[in-house]
């Protein structure tokens, strides 16, 4: 009967250290899980603020490209305005300068319009 005791008071002492065991296996897995959960919300804050940073440098380099727009427009019009005010300055010196008359006068010019207008007339007859 002693041995009987001895045998249930060791089977009692195996079966509590394996309770003892294995909650202390869960409580490992609880913590191993909670290291795991706690690195992957460290690895999506980083992956965010990376994010961020990006979304930061595209929106400057935006901005930068933005800005050489406008630049590059205002330059395409100044020098439209530089090339219409040249334009004009040259025909007007032309005019000023006489030749241009001097040119719209000579008798083959003249020559030249009347038969012009002549064939306009004739074009206009003929509808």
């Amino acid at each position: 009967m002693h041995d009987l005791m001895k045998e249930l008071e060791t089977r009692k002492d195996r079966e509590l250290q394996a309770k003892v065991e294995q909650a202390e296996i869960q409580k490992s897995l609880k913590e191993l899980e909670r290291n795991k959960i706690s690195a992957l919300e460290r690895d999506k804050r980083r992956e965010l603020e990376k994010l961020a940073a990006e979304r930061e440098g595209l929106r400057l380099r935006e901005e930068e490209v933005m800005d050489d727009i406008k630049n590059l427009e205002g330059k395409m019009l100044e020098q439209e305005r530089a090339t219409k005010e040249d334009r004009n300055r040259k025909i007007n010196e032309v005019r000023d300068n006489g030749y241009f008359n001097k040119v719209m006068e000579r008798p083959d010019v003249n020559l030249a319009r009347n038969r012009g207008e002549e064939i306009a007339q004739l074009q206009l007859k003929k509808e």
